[in-house]
């Protein structure tokens, strides 16, 4: 870097912002810089940056520049209100800080901005953030049009339907395998699954998909359960399929719906073993998949700052997914109630 810094008559700091395609040196040098390197053949050293990553880490970052989360539902400050996103935010902030960033919350909906895109992107460009972590969405199919070739970015989860960036997500798929092959070895045979089809999109369907995959590893036909997939959870709506497909064990996503299974003279029965592929905050009694949502946040940043690091920006032409492996907690609602379910893949008869 001397060498670019001496034929281009800058700082050697100059040519490291340069080189990073910081906005703290002008365009104008900014590009004099690239192009010296370029003809003079740099190529970044993988050791010596794994070398320079470690020393930051003995000895602390220098401020490195500001990271925006992105909030795009109806209220402001989502990563306090909102336990969900807090824990991804406080999961990202924590590692940010120690890689010499500061996260900061960005309302794209302020009644400022009029939603207008371009301009949320020029103020973003204009405050030199180089970084996005694209909150989960508010409704699922969401499409943001973002000047992404501006910035490095990450999402949480798979709710922004497009741009398609790379993704940090909880394996929501194992989720269900995981709850049903659970319920399987308490020695329950008949399980279902009831979710609203808003919550199943947000995640590409894959908790139904799981939910079939498992279905198809049961020993027996007669043991496969019609999920329940309904916007309106009516009583009438709930209790003409449990009398319909008898399951003595449901995983279930509604909180709704796991309220009204809690009740027994509802189910017209003693109990119900009751699961969940997601951590309820009201429900932590019930047998449910613990999410560290922390973790999935300090992983976005990680990744998020490798990305700036490459001066890696826009969407990207092969989008990686990195997905977090959830564990099980039983609670109360689950218990043995036979000899295990082999959930062996074979033909069903």
């Amino acid at each position: 870097m001397r060498d670019i810094a001496r034929r281009a008559g800058v700082s050697v700091m100059a040519v490291s912002l340069a080189l990073r395609d910081s906005k703290r040196v002008s365009e104008e040098t900014r590009e004099k810089i690239l192009k010296i390197a370029k003809e003079m053949g740099f190529t970044k050293d993988p050791a010596l940056s794994a070398l320079v990553n470690y020393r930051h880490q003995r000895s602390g970052r220098q401020f490195s520049g500001i990271i925006a989360y992105l909030n795009n539902h109806d209220h402001a400050h989502i990563s306090q209100l909102n336990p969900h996103h807090r824990d991804l935010f406080e999961g990202a902030q924590a590692t940010a800080k120690q890689l010499g960033y500061k996260l900061e919350e960005f309302w794209l909906k302020s009644p400022e901005l009029e939603y207008n895109l371009d301009r949320i992107s020029n103020i973003l460009s204009a405050r030199g953030i180089e970084g996005l972590i694209v909150g989960p969405q508010q409704s699922p199919h969401t499409t943001l049009d973002l000047k992404w070739e501006l910035f490095s970015s990450v999402q949480l989860f798979f709710s922004l339907e497009s741009p398609r960036l790379h993704t940090i997500s909880t394996d929501v798929y194992a989720a269900v395998q995981r709850v049903f092959a659970e319920l399987c070895q308490l020695g329950y045979r008949r399980i279902g699954f009831i979710s609203d089809p808003h919550t199943d999109e947000r995640v590409n369907n894959l908790y139904t998909a799981a939910y079939f995959s498992s279905q198809h590893k049961l020993p027996y036909r007669k043991s496969c359960l019609k999920p329940l997939i309904e916007v309106d959870f009516s009583d009438k709506t709930l209790a003409t399929w449990l009398k319909k497909e008898n399951p003595d064990a449901v995983i279930a996503l509604t909180p709704t719906v796991i309220n009204r299974l809690q009740d027994p003279e509802f189910i017209g029965k003693e109990s119900i073993g009751i699961a969940s592929p997601y951590q309820h905050s009201d429900f932590t009694e019930i047998g449910h998949i613990v999410i560290d949502k922390q973790s999935v946040g300090a992983q976005a940043m990680r990744l998020l700052a490798s990305l700036i690091e490459q001066n890696d920006k826009g969407v990207p032409v092969h989008p990686i997914t990195h997905l977090i492996f959830p564990s099980w907690t039983p609670g109360n609602s689950v218990h043995k109630v036979g000899p295990p379910v082999s959930l062996a893949h074979q033909s069903l008869r």
